[in-house]
């Protein structure tokens, strides 16, 4: 699906709210579920680049200084801005901590709700 905003900037389409913590970058305009009056649901899309377990430090390093580097290219982050991400460049240990909170948080949302597996 092509996420274009063009039917938002011409009016055509309102945009009620956005499930980001905070207010979008792309839609400016757009308040948070929390600004809308609906607190504590908020979802923050992401991703990451994982190698293989044991991967050496060395490696691991340099593919992380790339990927940083990479992200900062004017034509890398208009491709990302393009399909309403925002991209930030981390090192492995805080995207493990992040992947480490991620887990927290479903897991409580799951909890929460009562999903349980088939």
């Amino acid at each position: 699906m092509r996420r274009d905003h063009s039917k938002v900037k011409e009016g055509r389409l309102k945009v009620l709210a956005t499930l980001l913590p905070g207010r979008s970058p792309l839609l400016p305009q757009a308040p948070t579920m929390a600004e809308a009056g609906m607190r504590g649901l908020s979802i923050t899309p992401w991703g990451g680049v994982f190698g293989p377990k044991g991967m050496p430090r060395d490696i691991t390093e340099r593919l992380s200084r790339e990927l940083v580097a990479l992200l900062k290219l004017p034509e890398v982050r208009t491709g990302f801005e393009k399909l309403a991400f925002e991209p930030h460049g981390s090192t492995p240990e805080e995207l493990g901590a992040f992947v480490k909170e991620q887990i927290a948080v479903w897991r409580r949302v799951v909890g929460e709700v009562g999903i349980k597996p088939d």
